[in-house]
């Protein structure tokens, strides 16, 4: 089982790599923390990484490149779906963190608590958690092939990263 972060106020929410490993791993093309604009409030967000202290030694295109650049990420994948799309299926609560998951993420990491903590948790555990379906799948495909080897569904380990786990933790789960 790899290891995985602690939190004593929710130690069912156990990734396995902080924010700042998540941005230096490589994910979101780099772009993470560009600048967008509502759909919803038109709203326009920009520069909210300048409230991490620890994205301060990370070169700006790990985490806020205008463009989405897939040699960024680890597995040079492209994964995942627009900022409209997830607006629009209300993955994101605006009023909490514009940015979504990852930004809930940061702000968690750091200590912050807010209303928003059992929905995303409760996203990360279908997603990554121990049950998590893309990481059941990818732990059923390592455990089949006796080995952890990372060119093996390469766009669901690079959707993990963003998901706050590193899949190169994992092992083969004898029966």
């Amino acid at each position: 089982m790899p290891k995985s972060l602690y939190f004593h106020d929710y130690p069912d929410f156990q990734p396995n790599i902080t924010p700042l490993e998540m941005f230096q791993i490589g994910i979101m093309g780099g772009s993470y923390f560009r600048p967008i604009q509502s759909p919803v409030t038109k709203t326009k967000y920009n520069q909210r990484y300048k409230k991490y202290s620890f994205l301060k030694y990370l070169p700006k295109n790990n985490y806020a490149s205008e463009t989405y650049d897939k040699n960024v990420n680890k597995y040079k994948k492209k994964v995942g779906t627009s900022y409209h799309f997830w607006m629009s299926k209300k993955w994101i609560r605006e009023d909490i963190d514009p940015y979504g998951w990852i930004e809930w993420y940061c702000n968690f990491w750091q200590g912050r608590r807010s209303e928003d903590d059992i929905r995303q948790i409760g996203r990360w555990k279908r997603l990554a958690g121990e049950n998590g379906r893309f990481r059941k799948q990818l732990q059923n495909k390592i455990n089949k092939i006796g080995k952890n080897d990372d060119n093996v569904y390469k766009g669901m380990r690079q959707t993990l990263l963003h998901w706050g786990f590193d899949s190169t933790k994992m092992y083969p789960i004898k029966d």
